[in-house]
């Protein structure tokens, strides 16, 4: 019984390994691709999709451009083994020779075969071109509208006739807020709810209170023991950072606190849900800002200073930071609106404007700390270290683009709404044909998914 086993096993191994070579070089499927090679030459021509339907298609192209460098190994080994045959025969005989009857047949049948044995790979050849040529007018094209857009100025948030507009976008998107919060507030269900989470938002506003009122307080006490040793100890520094970490937390949970409680009434709609999403991490982002400003700009003077500045250049740099953190949060939030209003370009790019500004002007300050830094560490008997050097490249670097960031920032923001609006006008335009629209459909909505979070 086991031989007969291992007679079978053997068999099918033997069945197996005679196979494998075939589904190696399985031939691709010629009919499907030039259907869609046709289809996207028609796409391509027609300048219609969106840059993410062209990325789709471009994707599927590659796939099958893959297909084709692998079926240009079909018969290989045959190949090799039929032009060794060839070579065995000795070269063809010259113009006006001849050669044995028996040999120029069996040449002539050998050439027949490998010509035969090589069709398959040179139609691959062929085809990976095409893919590939295909591919390389999608890359221009999409370069060639990047190029296109980045120079091209779009609606301007300096021009008066844009101001009215931003206004009327925000003060429409409130009115609408409030008056869906007025509605839920109306509505009996809602208040049947509110009454039974009751108890609940008591307990979070008490969180909140706690949090927000006492916890820095608290933790200022707890570091106190350790500031009295902070120039001596190692240990007293450590405790301090982190004590320092839950400092900026406390106030962080408190809002989070506040935001379940204002949820748990059930008065939250979907505009007004777009604020309460960003609450705490605007929240994040202020504390996190006063976090760092203290750590590299620190009040005390027993506090390890990454930073050789005055007392009135940390100060600077502590408002710097917290500003900037102020700046982050509100364009976070502006943008989220504009997202769930379907603001206009003209519209989001004004309500971005001032926070653009306000982040330049940030940088530019910045770099100019990191500069007086550089300038007293600088003597006139050593050279500048490398740590100070790089301080002072990133400070220039700070500097200018706190200067062209806002205008390299508007184009962006531009492009960005430009590549919203291809995809909402035209989400099947390079889907040509029932099966390459199942292809393409769901990605294009992830695609434009995506294009939404980009800030």
């Amino acid at each position: 019984m086991i031989a007969v086993l291992r007679h079978l096993l053997a068999s099918w191994l033997l069945i197996l390994a005679m196979a494998l070579p075939v589904w190696a070089q399985e031939t691709p499927d010629y009919e499907i691709w030039i259907g869609v090679a046709d289809r996207a030459e028609q796409v391509i021509d027609g300048q219609r999709a969106s840059d993410a339907a062209l990325e789709v298609l471009r994707a599927r192209l590659v796939t099958w451009r893959s297909e084709f460098q692998q079926a240009q190994q079909i018969n290989s080994a045959r190949i090799e083994t039929t032009r060794a045959q060839i070579d065995a025969l000795g070269p063809p005989p010259e113009e006006g020779a001849t050669e044995p009857t028996d040999i120029a047949a069996q040449r002539a049948e050998l050439n027949a075969r490998l010509a035969e044995e090589e069709a398959p790979a040179r139609r691959a050849v062929a085809e990976f071109q095409r893919a590939q040529g295909l591919i390389g007018e999608i890359d221009a094209l999409i370069a060639q509208r990047l190029t296109g857009e980045l120079l091209s100025l779009g609606p301007s948030p300096l021009n008066p006739a844009n101001w009215p507009e931003a206004v009327e976008a925000l003060t429409g998107w409130i009115g609408a807020m409030v008056s869906e919060t007025e509605r839920l507030v109306a509505s009996d269900l809602r208040r049947a709810e509110l009454h039974q989470n009751a108890p609940l938002i008591v307990v979070y506003l008490l969180i909140a209170l706690v949090l927000l009122a006492r916890g820095w307080r608290w933790t200022g006490h707890l570091m106190a023991r350790a500031i009295a040793r902070e120039e001596t100890s190692p240990g007293a520094r450590l405790s301090l950072f982190f004590l320092s970490l839950l400092q900026v937390l406390a106030p962080v949970f408190g809002v989070a606190a506040i935001v379940a409680a204002i949820e748990a009434t059930g008065f939250v709609g979907l505009r007004a849900s777009a604020l309460t999403d960003q609450v705490v991490a605007i929240t994040i982002f202020l504390m996190v800002s006063v976090w760092l400003g203290r750590q590299v700009f620190p009040v005390r003077e027993t506090a390890v200073r990454p930073l050789n500045l005055t007392v009135g250049e940390r100060r600077q740099g502590r408002w710097i930071a917290i500003t900037f953190g102020i700046a982050l949060g509100i364009g976070t939030l502006i943008g989220e609106i504009a997202d769930s209003g379907a603001f206009t370009d003209a519209a989001r790019l004004t309500l971005f404007f001032p926070i653009v500004i306000t982040l330049g002007l940030l940088l530019f300050r910045l770099g100019q700390l990191l500069i007086s830094h550089v300038r007293h560490e600088t003597t006139e008997d050593a050279d500048l270290s490398v740590p100070n050097q790089i301080i002072r490249v990133v400070g220039w670097s700070a500097m200018i683009l706190g200067v062209s960031g806002p205008i390299f920032r508007h184009r962006l923001l531009h492009r960005r709404d430009q590549l919203l609006v291809a995809d909402d006008d035209e989400p099947r335009a390079s889907c040509v044909g029932a099966d390459f629209a199942a292809t393409c459909d769901e990605p294009l909505r992830h695609a434009h998914r995506a294009a939404r979070r980009v800030r």
